[in-house]
């Protein structure tokens, strides 16, 4: 967490990488009860492919590890201006208004003790931040659990025949 490498971003194709991790995470996640999901996935993202693809893993575990028996997760990614969001939604109840405001304090957890290290969500957001971006909770009225991460958009790819 306190000294991740230094990234090399490149130009990332965020449909493969999610579609990877949803993939690598639906076996674990069935054995629980939870579905895992890849919805619309679009962008490319400038950032380091290992740092993202770690995040992105840490964001898919905890909510797999926050949803109950039954539920789902899923993983998309969207534009936002000149930025791409990866999104982490899932069906789980949500963070209590006092947990908000310590999410992303490493060692922070708001599950019994004992589950997980608590590490989950500080790691992404480190990870974003090296690559120039953010990660932050995005509470949702009526709707599901979310968490994006925020990254630089890459720029325009030329694409030759």
């Amino acid at each position: 967490f306190a000294r991740p490498p230094a990234p090399h971003p490149t130009a990332v194709s965020l449909h493969e990488l999610l579609a990877t991790q949803a993939a690598s995470h639906r076996s674990s996640a069935l054995d629980v009860g939870i579905a895992v999901e890849l919805g619309v996935c679009e962008g490319i993202a400038h950032v380091d492919p290992g740092h993202l693809a770690i995040a992105v893993g840490n964001l898919v575990r905890n909510s797999i590890e926050a949803t109950p028996a039954g539920g789902w997760v899923r993983l998309s990614s969207t534009h936002r201006g000149d930025r791409v969001a990866v999104l982490g939604e899932d069906s789980g109840p949500g963070p209590s208004p006092s947990q908000i405001p310590f999410l992303f304090d490493p060692f922070f957890s708001g599950r019994s003790a004992g589950r997980g290290r608590g590490l989950g969500l500080s790691v992404a957001w480190r990870l974003a931040k090296a690559n120039g971006g953010d990660a932050v909770y995005e509470p949702q009225t009526g709707g599901p659990t979310r968490f994006a991460i925020l990254l630089p958009r890459a720029a325009s790819i030329r694409m030759t025949a």
